[in-house]
């Protein structure tokens, strides 16, 4: 495989036909080819079912996960951070028949190197980005040498792809501004990224996953948002429909929506996560709320 040491995570073609149908809900797989059509939909489909989040990093202990913790949070549709998502989905394609040249990215957001994991597929000799556990819809694979703006959430998500000729790195930007970077002609193994994923999941001051609260997920077809900043909820056909919580119990009721429930369990962590953070950093909701009513985000 691409990866060795991805190998551990030890998934089946039977696993990944599994996962297609009970957790991205394809309802049939026996005509599975692949292809760039296949992997712009297995893309999409990532987006509307599978949950980025930092919930079971606040959770669980405070260490990297097993290779067997990952596959079985991803089998079970729970999802997580992108060490976890975007890894799976890098195994998952080998699995299907992407491989062997499926990699992992090392990219770079706000000057903080190795902080975020992301994927590197290549099809005919062509290279594509894909980064299915950012946040954002990234709802297609972008070939490396284009640098056509793209319209994503109802055109209210504009991002592209640029080199920068004086890095020598790709960025990856977000109406014109810099969000990610990598380097595209190198990529890593898996183990490179165990100090950020162990920082992650110890360090207050490494990122925001254990001062606050994130997730995220792209229903009917990425046409939809609905996702959690701290006190900020994102729900609508567009990322600037958003809205304030009053209390913490309106977070918690997103859990609850149709459009989650496929996620066993989702609601239980959910709260388990809010407690983890009331406990150890008391104030965070009151000081979202503060923020967002300076920045005139209202509860309505």
């Amino acid at each position: 495989r691409s990866n060795p040491d991805l190998k551990r995570m030890n998934l089946s073609y039977e696993d990944a036909e599994k996962f297609l149908r009970d957790v991205l809900r394809w309802p049939d797989t026996k005509d599975f080819r692949p292809s760039r059509a296949t992997l712009d939909s297995l893309i999409v489909s990532m987006l509307e079912c599978v949950p980025f989040h930092n919930l079971t990093l606040l959770t669980r202990e405070r260490r990297p996960p097993t290779m067997d913790e990952i596959k079985q949070d991803m089998m079970s549709g729970i999802g997580g951070p992108c060490s976890v998502v975007n890894s799976f989905f890098a195994t998952l394609l080998d699995v299907l028949g992407f491989g062997p040249n499926v990699y992992l990215l090392s990219c770079e957001i706000n000057g903080r190197c190795d902080c975020h994991v992301a994927v590197l597929v290549q099809i005919k000799g062509l290279r594509y980005f894909v980064d299915v556990a950012n946040g954002k819809p990234y709802d297609r694979a972008v070939h490396i040498g284009t640098n056509s703006t793209i319209t994503s959430l109802n055109g209210s998500f504009h991002w592209n792809l640029r080199y920068n000729i004086d890095s020598g790195r790709m960025e990856l930007c977000h109406s014109g501004e810099t969000a990610v970077s990598f380097h595209p002609a190198k990529t890593v193994r898996y183990e490179s990224f165990r100090k950020m994923i162990l920082r992650s999941r110890s360090e207050k001051s490494f990122g925001p996953f254990l001062t606050g609260l994130r997730f995220c997920l792209y229903p009917k077809k990425t046409s939809k948002m609905i996702a959690v900043r701290d006190a900020c909820i994102y729900d609508g056909d567009s990322s600037c429909i958003k809205r304030r919580a009053v209390t913490r119990k309106d977070i918690l009721s997103i859990s609850m929506r149709e459009e989650l429930e496929h996620i066993v369990g989702f609601s239980a962590l959910l709260k388990d996560a809010i407690g983890v953070l009331d406990r150890e950093c008391p104030d965070w909701f009151e000081k979202s709320c503060a923020f967002l009513d300076s920045k005139g985000v209202t509860s309505k």
